[in-house]
């Protein structure tokens, strides 16, 4: 057929199958279909499967499944936009008060789960759990308490998609001086820690991570081995542990940074970078028949994150800081590699100023189904990263935001070569950079595209206490048809604002030229009587922690959920 005559014969179609042939089409095709002519667009407004993948794509969303019992395309594409305008006015459906009594010595929040571990680090950790689906919408409350998890628990990860517990179990005989994991980072507890002498060190310390089932604390059936176990040749003081998909990841600091990764599936460990001591060799751990033993991570590394579970990123602080990108591959002898794919350099600095304190933090990554039981969920692709870090002991406190797309991009292009680009090769388009006085007390505050801020005080203002902001870097700054209409502005005490303005942080006394960012992103604020120490989110919540004692283990006896 004629190249020319390919259009006439698709618009000669039946309207019904025509449309059946754009649900093939991913959102940008679509868009460009619905501008090739007057048809194509009318067809395009007037279906509503259509309109709801646009929108779906529009909110980074994935369709939930399809069958008896759930909604209707056309209660999902409502939910979806009614779910879009509340959060862009923090019109939450309700606030639930959930009691979580006892102690926090630990938390986590994954998946629409929150859990909490009670208990003193100081008798070797918590051998007590309480896990609680959170409230939505639709749904109540509804908690497990488990008194005895037979195994004293330093730290924990979940995934409550996989039905999966990782408790952390550390064999050593020194009491630990531990900060009680996500009250705050583990890169910025590392400070309050104190290295033992080394005639305390065991030459034995064994890490352990526990494999359970969160639903009975059974050993997890697709675990190739119940406990995961390697040997370190010091105390571990802090540490932070995660879950994707089918590796559990534990970064850790003591006499320098160390970073474990498992394949929990196969029981193989993929990933160890292990400081080193003064001691003699033959007290370094030796770990037989792993495809990837590292001696040491690079020089300055100050945090961790996953990009997904062969990738993950480093910020180190040496110099004027970087992000280093790495991959783990498979090698010839049918093994996994670590490759160094990647190093973004941050700004150029003047002399005589150096970074300080580089944290990422970044949502948790799900391995089973993300849309169970419901009608759609969240994509992981293009979550948020949010890196925080200053100059100098006093300096002013900033705030790097870009997304994981843009990271893993490194890894999926990765021709061999690493690259390694200057800021203005990378930075000014692919993130927003913002000084804030702000700091987090609580972690999980990103998920998705979201983030939300610690309560900012309001002084002097009658009724109230402080104004609660969430930054979305989900925003499509041109698009003129939105169906939730014009975005809502100044109201009240509701503000609303897309900035895709390039925002600069002038050169002062740290950086050697202007500082410019442009990735776009929106923020809505409330004022309100917000009395906690900071707050939570995942998809569906906002979470309001009352517990202030951000550097030391106190009692949580409840908290707040907003439900959108």
């Amino acid at each position: 057929m004629p190249r020319n005559l390919a259009v006439p014969f698709i618009l000669s179609l039946p309207p019904e199958l025509l449309i059946e042939v754009l649900l093939y089409l991913p959102c940008r095709d679509l868009l460009r279909a619905g501008l090739a002519c007057r048809q194509l667009r009318t067809i395009v407004k007037g279906s509503l499967e259509l309109k709801y993948n646009i929108e779906l794509a529009a909110d980074d969303m994935i369709d939930g499944p399809r069958g008896p019992g759930t909604l209707t395309t056309s209660q999902r594409y409502h939910q979806l936009l009614q779910r879009r305008q509340r959060w862009r006015t923090l019109d939450w459906t309700q606030q639930i008060n959930v009691p979580v009594l006892g102690s926090c010595q630990a938390y986590e929040l994954v998946g629409g789960m929150f859990a909490k571990s009670m208990g003193h680090v100081g008798t070797g950790g918590s051998r007590h759990l309480i896990t609680t689906w959170l409230p939505s919408s639709t749904k109540a409350a509804r908690s497990a308490v488990r008194d005895d998890l037979g195994v004293p628990t330093r730290d924990f990860a979940i995934d409550p998609s996989q039905d999966l517990i990782a408790l952390v179990n550390v064999d050593d005989s020194p009491t630990p001086t531990t900060t009680p994991r996500r009250l705050t980072s583990v890169s910025s507890a590392r400070e309050e820690s104190s290295s033992p002498s080394p005639s305390s060190i065991p030459s034995n310390v064994r890490i352990r991570v526990h494999l359970r089932t969160i639903s009975t604390n059974a050993p997890h059936k697709a675990a190739a081995k119940a406990v995961l176990q390697t040997p370190v040749p010091f105390q571990i003081g802090n540490c932070f542990i995660q879950i994707v998909h089918d590796v559990v990841g534990m970064f850790f600091w003591l006499h320098g940074p160390g970073l474990i990764i498992w394949n929990w599936r196969k029981g193989e460990t993929l990933v160890a970078c292990l400081p080193q001591d003064d001691r003699p060799l033959g007290h370094t751990p030796m770990i037989p028949q792993q495809p990837t033993i590292t001696s040491e991570l690079p020089p300055g590394t100050w945090d961790f994150a996953f990009l997904s579970n062969r990738a993950y990123v480093l910020s180190t602080i040496g110099g004027r800081g970087s992000i280093e990108i790495y991959s783990i591959e498979d090698d010839d002898n049918g093994g996994e590699r670590t490759v160094h794919v990647a190093s973004l350099m941050m700004p150029d600095l003047k002399g005589g100023v150096g970074m300080h304190h580089f944290t990422t933090h970044s949502p948790p990554l799900l391995g089973g189904d993300l849309t169970k039981d419901k009608p759609f969920a969240t994509s992981q692709d293009n979550r948020v990263h949010l890196m925080s870090f200053h100059y100098g002991q006093q300096g002013p406190r900033f705030h790097l935001f870009l997304k994981n797309s843009f990271l893993f991009s490194f890894v999926k292009n990765y021709d061999g070569q690493r690259k390694t680009l200057r800021w203005d090769e990378w930075g000014p388009d692919n993130t927003r950079f913002l000084e804030h006085s702000i700091q987090f007390q609580w972690l999980r505050y990103v998920h998705g595209q979201r983030v939300v801020l610690p309560p900012l005080p309001v002084p002097n203002h009658p009724n109230v206490i402080s104004r609660l902001c969430v930054l979305d870097f989900n925003v499509h700054p041109k698009r003129i048809d939105d169906p939730c209409g014009a975005t809502p502005g100044r109201h009240g005490g509701l503000t609303y604002e897309v900035f895709d303005e390039e925002s600069f942080i002038p050169a002062g006394t740290i950086f050697e030229n202007d500082v410019v960012s442009r990735l776009p992103y929106s923020v809505a604020s409330k004022l309100g009587r917000f009395g906690y120490s900071g707050f939570l989110i995942d998809e569906e919540r906002l979470i309001g922690m009352k517990l202030s004692m951000a550097f030391a283990e106190g009692d949580l006896s409840d908290i707040d959920v907003f439900t959108f």
